[in-house]
């Protein structure tokens, strides 16, 4: 057990991530900022412009930060690894929250292709978060090209030996496309009984992937599908 000092010049216990060993320790040194909220306020400004510096705050400090940055209210003994997600972008662990409690967080910081790429993983991804900002570089640029026509010749081989019938199932095969290459491009399975659920989940999508990739549908006018 470690301890660390609050801004009220309190010793309180704080597992591993504590700065002192013991309470006596931290007791000696341990002052209160004063009684001034002008001074609390200032405390807590300078924390959220250096959030890293903060994860060495006093568990019930790191709770009032948290609660400032998000509007939600963690436990004491949740608040270093929700920091640290917030500190990282780890958006994948703070949407899988109990609760979906940090939903109106993320909702201010991400868009909807962010929200498609969560609803896919999320039930599936199990390793180490993800640089986020690179793995969604990754993808856009694939789902881009794949609206330019030439991102996988064997779905390009694929489409000219089996054309879809229809413009709705060409359309879904574009979906389950877009679907395989954000589950690949996590490194996770691909599990061909569940197709159809992939396509369900980008499908609510969907209007919003044209506006941003389209207008287009690829590969429309070259299998010649009028509806």
């Amino acid at each position: 057990m470690r301890f660390s000092c609050n801004l009220n010049g309190t010793c309180e216990e704080d597992f591993d991530e504590g700065i002192y060993l013991t309470r006596q320790q931290c007791q000696a040194s341990c002052q209160s900022l004063g009684e001034g909220a002008d001074t609390r306020e200032a405390a807590y400004l300078a924390m959220s412009f250096n959030l890293e510096q903060a994860l060495n705050a006093a568990p019930s400090d790191r709770v009032n930060l948290i609660r400032r940055i998000t509007g939600v209210t963690v436990t004491a003994d949740d608040s270093w690894d929700t920091l640290a997600s917030i500190i990282t972008d780890d958006y994948l662990e703070l949407y899988r929250r109990e609760g979906n409690i940090f939903l109106l967080y993320l909702e201010a910081r991400l868009d909807e292709f962010d929200f498609l790429l969560l609803e896919l993983i999320s039930p599936r991804y199990t390793s180490i978060s993800p640089n986020w900002s690179k793995i969604r570089l990754i993808i856009t640029s694939d789902i881009r090209q794949l609206f330019q026509g030439y991102h996988d010749i064997y779905f390009f081989v694929e489409l000219q030996e089996e054309p879809p019938p229809s413009l709705a199932e060409l359309i879904s095969a574009l979906q389950l496309q877009i679907a395989l290459i954000i589950l690949e491009t996590f490194d996770l399975p691909q599990d061909p009984a569940n197709h159809h659920n992939y396509v369900g989940e980008v499908s609510q999508h969907w209007p919003y992937l044209l506006e941003q990739f389209g207008p287009t549908i690829p590969y429309q006018e070259m299998i010649g599908i009028d509806r």
